[in-house]
């Protein structure tokens, strides 16, 4: 198993990024905040962050940074549940807001 603590934004405020082979993973000290598989093409099958700390950007976080490791436009595995298809529909509004292709 391959983890690497990446030179991330995230470090100043205490959390680590794990990177293994198609997954990458956000912790504090004490516990993992989320993480989200996905392919080497983009799709993301499998995304959660911790109840009690969402609505607090990590989805968001975790998806540019699978983003950036694929380089390129994301896809998302159905099914999708109600928050997970209001995650998506957020993500791609931020995307066409910054000039990306998607």
């Amino acid at each position: 198993m391959n983890r690497d603590a990446s030179a991330d934004p995230c470090s100043a405020a205490g959390l680590m990024v794990r990177h293994e082979e198609g997954i990458i993973t956000l912790c504090d000290a004490n516990t993992t905040l989320g993480y989200c598989r996905y392919a080497d093409d983009g799709e993301v099958e499998y995304l959660f962050v911790q109840s009690a700390r969402r609505r607090q950007g990590i989805a968001m976080h975790l998806l540019g940074l699978v983003e950036q490791r694929v380089s390129g436009p994301l896809r998302f595995r159905e099914p999708l549940s109600p928050m997970g298809h209001s995650l998506v529909k957020s993500y791609l509004s931020t995307r066409k807001k910054i000039g990306c292709p998607s």
